[in-house]
């Protein structure tokens, strides 16, 4: 997104992704109708989450291999990348069950810690390993506007 840092880029995604969960969790909590909060999370995630590892794995991990040295830190990443597109499968999986099954909870809760590892591995490898959290209440912004 043009014009923003990468600690607000990341808390612009975790906070949408983590939101459309909060959600969805609190449907399945309160036995409502899910079918409208679960599109959301995996309209977001594979709008959003998917187009960015996709760039990233196209541009940012082939530049970043280019540089001296060995980088191990960049095969973690990519296996992060392809746990987060598993993650994703079985959330697209769970919505094609005309009742949710019984395990969304779990699934959509391990999508959006990997997520949230994900980005603080990405952020400490982008920025040389300068990634502060100054961000921890991503959660309760409420001025963030929609990617999608």
């Amino acid at each position: 997104m043009p014009g923003l840092s990468i600690d607000d880029e990341e808390s612009e995604l975790r906070w949408q992704a983590a939101a459309r969960a909060e959600a969805l969790l609190t449907d399945l909590q309160e036995r409502r109708p899910t079918e409208s909060d679960l599109a959301g999370l995996l309209g977001y995630a594979r709008e959003v989450v998917l187009a960015r590892i996709s760039d990233e794995e196209g541009t940012v991990l082939p530049a970043l291999r280019q540089a001296p040295g060995d980088h191990p830190e960049l095969d973690e990443l990519h296996a992060e990348h392809l746990r987060l597109r598993s993650d994703i499968d079985d959330l697209a999986a769970a919505a094609q069950h005309d009742e949710a099954p019984a395990d969304l909870p779990k699934i959509v809760r391990r999508l959006i810690a990997r997520l949230e590892r994900h980005l603080a591995t990405e952020a400490a490898i982008l920025t040389g390993g300068g990634y502060t959290s100054a961000h921890r209440d991503w959660a309760r912004a409420g001025h963030w506007y929609s990617l999608t």
